[in-house]
């Protein structure tokens, strides 16, 4: 399973399978759902409701 990791600060990762977006969340958000063939899973909703929800756009759902 593919990973994606937003933050500003990481330039790398151990972990597998995983790249690290710096982009706009909004936009990351909507293109990866747009890209994906499956369901996007979402750990640690916090994030995405403080920073993605103030947008006034929804969390997309399939």
């Amino acid at each position: 399973m593919d990973k994606v990791v937003f933050s500003t600060t990481l330039t790398r990762t151990a972990w597998p399978s995983t790249r690290i977006l710096r982009g706009d969340l909004t936009h990351e958000i909507q293109r990866l759902t747009a890209e994906s063939t499956v369901p996007l899973r979402i750990l640690d909703g916090w994030l995405v409701l403080t920073e993605y929800r103030p947008t006034g756009k929804d969390i997309p759902r399939t």
